[in-house]
């Protein structure tokens, strides 16, 4: 994602501060072309996507003790055409039914055990 600051008049953010605490509220926050290798496991798609972020610091000191940054990654991988929660479901099932055989085959090997 090199190109920061290309869409920057598409970009919405709130900045909120009081004592020793800031926090920038981004929903959305930027616009990013994910291209060449990808970014945080999201392939390439070559489109420009939405990113909702959160980023959070405290101060103390007058130095930055705590960076905290929350992004919505969900949104993220919807736009690049991943829908996490059917490969989620489709995971389950397959566990569930791998968990069925795993119990039908313990119950064969109890059953011919011979004590």
């Amino acid at each position: 994602m090199s190109d920061r600051g290309r869409y920057v008049g598409l970009n919405t953010c709130h900045v909120l501060w009081g004592c020793n605490h800031t926090a920038v509220i981004g929903w959305p926050g930027m616009h990013r072309m994910i291209a060449h290798g990808g970014w945080s496991a999201i392939p390439p798609v070559d489109k420009k996507i939405e990113m909702r972020n959160l980023g959070s610091w405290r101060v103390g000191d007058g130095l930055i003790r705590e960076n905290r940054v929350v992004e919505d990654l969900l949104q993220m991988y919807r736009q690049s055409g991943v829908d996490v929660i059917a490969r989620i479901r489709a995971f389950n099932k397959v566990r569930a039914e791998f968990a069925l055989k795993q119990e039908q085959h313990d119950d064969i090997i109890a059953q011919n055990a011979v004590f």
